[in-house]
């Protein structure tokens, strides 16, 4: 048994085996024997009921040798006495009419020297031992029932001076505890006995706590304080970071925890308050969470459950954020952007605490412009009224976080006219546009990296493309096909040169799906026109123009060997 140095060795303890052999002799001692043959008895009726509530036994010489006592006129013997010499050796009690002896005191020329109490098997749990003046010296308790001493008092001249406790049961003492006047002074705990004391409590002259010193992993100095008065705790200082320095205090009001001052950042300042309702419950906490020492966060609390939060989010003096929390939970937030005591944005939560929608007020008239949707937190859609006529005339969805279409209603008439797709696996974006209400796309776009490289036109709504553009990266239009005369199909093919004028153009007249017209332009005015007028693929027909485009030249192949036969000059 390890002995901390400042109290000194207990008793040696008996093994529980030797424990349980002591245990069945005092049972065979205990037990009421009948009297011998040559024995002397007396039995008394001390309070006259007709039962005998006292025998005196006395051996040949007529000297006693036991007094067998129904102390409550029971009927039942509870206490036997024995005598040795006509001395009172040995007195054992039933304290507790089971019949069964629990209490043997031990007597030398007839003064109490030792006393143990036992358990229903017979067991001893505990032992006093008492000096000359039966003034009660040491006590010993086996409060775990395991056969060991875990708890010894030490008296001197009947007064209590120190308790050493084995509180893991192993047969090690880590508490040691000193008294004055059979009043507590101080205690030291090494709870997990490494020889280190984790915990010191000193004791006021009334025997109750007045400091306590504890520290949770063998820090030192000590790191949690408590100081009491009258035995009701005053104040709880801790030093969390164990740089000696306390940063965590709450002070008391009649044993319930009232204020918390915190440094939650170990810069010597307190940046956080907490206040507790009579009942002890969290009531208000104020944060300096930016540490320039303003508060700017408040968290109100009804039964320790949030009910609403404030928040300064830009340091400014001024709480512009509101959280409303209902069972706990938060319900929706909001927002005054321009200090005007009007919420500029709502935030809704569900039960879950994720955000459904929010409502927002860009222009500061009361009136919301923006809405946006949420599902699962994750952004979903977004609403706007872009010219303040409370209709949301801009749509924007997301999926997976990413905007991946946007509809606009530009000419503010209810119709979303203008879609732009933006999860196309080819093009960045693709714009469509239906300006005629039919549902049907008039006009279509298509864009990489904010360049518009394809522009698609049906002017008649029949789904079908009537003029087709194609754009450079720079935005130039290079090239463009349209439908003429009555073609089911783009059938003239235009080609532009860096000003976007005309440089060429390629025209199928009789949709056979093979050119048979060709334009050259030269700085946008056309020059020369060539036809093919027996669909061989070969110009046959040639003419000139000058700059004004008239015609001044004509020239014929009229046997179609590829060279004019006829030249007409205009």
């Amino acid at each position: 048994m390890s002995i901390h140095p400042f109290f000194p060795a207990p008793p040696v303890l008996i093994s529980a085996a030797g424990r349980f052999f002591v245990g069945l002799m005092i049972l065979a001692f205990c037990l009421p024997v009948p009297a011998r043959a040559a024995d002397h008895r007396i039995e008394k009726d001390m309070n006259q009921d007709t039962l005998i509530d006292q025998i005196f036994i006395y051996d040949p010489n007529r000297q006693i040798r036991r007094v067998d006592i129904d102390t409550d006129f029971d009927g039942t013997f509870d206490t036997w006495r024995f005598y040795t010499d006509g001395q009172l050796a040995r007195i054992e009690t039933d304290a507790d009419g089971d019949a069964r002896v629990d209490r043997i005191d031990y007597l030398d020329n007839e003064k109490r020297t030792r006393q143990t109490k036992l358990d229903i098997e017979g067991r001893i749990i505990q032992e006093a031992l008492f000096d000359d003046e039966q003034r009660l010296k040491c006590l010993k308790k086996d409060t775990t029932r395991d056969g060991q001493f875990d708890m010894i008092y030490h008296y001197d001249q009947g007064y209590l001076r120190s308790l050493t406790r084995d509180t893991n049961a192993n047969g090690t003492v880590n508490v040691w505890q000193s008294f004055s006047n059979n009043l507590p002074t101080l205690q030291k705990t090494d709870d997990n006995e490494d020889g280190i004391i984790e915990k010191i409590i000193d004791y006021d002259a009334n025997g109750y706590p007045e400091t306590i010193r504890h520290t949770p992993c063998d820090a030192q100095p000590f790191t949690v304080f408590s100081h009491y008065r009258y035995g009701d705790i005053q104040r709880l200082e801790r030093d969390t970071n164990c740089d000696g320095q306390v940063d965590d205090q709450t002070a008391f009001f009649k044993n319930t925890p009232a204020t918390q001052h915190k440094d939650t950042n170990f810069d010597g300042r307190v940046d956080q308050f907490l206040t507790f309702d009579p009942k002890g419950m969290l009531s208000l906490i104020e944060e300096d969470s930016a540490f320039d020492g303003q508060v700017d966060q408040r968290r109100h609390f009804k039964n320790n459950i949030p009910v609403k939060s404030e928040f300064d989010s830009d340091h400014d003096g001024f709480f512009e954020t509101l959280s409303v929390y209902q069972n706990g939970k938060l319900h929706h937030q909001t927002i005054d952007k321009n200090s005007d005591n009007k919420q500029d944005i709502t935030i809704f939560f569900n039960a879950r605490e994720e955000k459904t929608h929010s409502e927002i007020d860009t222009d500061f008239n009361g009136v919301p412009d923006i809405c946006q949707f949420y599902d699962h937190n994750r952004l979903t859609r977004i609403e706007k009224d872009q010219n303040q006529d409370k209709q949301m005339d801009c749509k924007a969805f997301y999926k997976n976080g990413k905007r991946i279409r946007v509809i606009q209603d530009q000419d503010f008439d209810g119709f979303f006219e203008t879609t732009q797709i933006l999860d196309h696996k080819e093009w960045s974006m693709i714009i469509e546009q239906d300006f005629d209400r039919d549902q049907v796309c008039d006009l279509r776009c298509f864009y990489k990296k904010d360049a518009l490289i394809c522009k698609e036109l049906d002017e008649d709504s029949d789904r079908n493309i009537d003029i087709k553009e194609f754009y450079t990266r720079d935005g130039r239009l290079e090239k463009s096909m349209e439908k003429e005369g009555g073609s089911d199909f783009l059938n003239i093919t235009w080609l532009f040169d860096h000003k976007e004028r005309p440089l060429r153009a390629e025209h199928d007249r009789n949709q056979d799906h093979q050119v048979d017209t060709w334009y050259y332009y030269h700085d946008g005015i056309l020059t020369t026109i060539e036809e093919d007028t027996n669909l061989d693929q070969k110009p046959d027909l040639w003419e000139t123009y000058d700059k004004t485009e008239s015609m001044v030249l004509r020239k014929k192949d009229l046997d179609f060997d590829g060279i004019p036969d006829i030249t007409d000059h205009i």
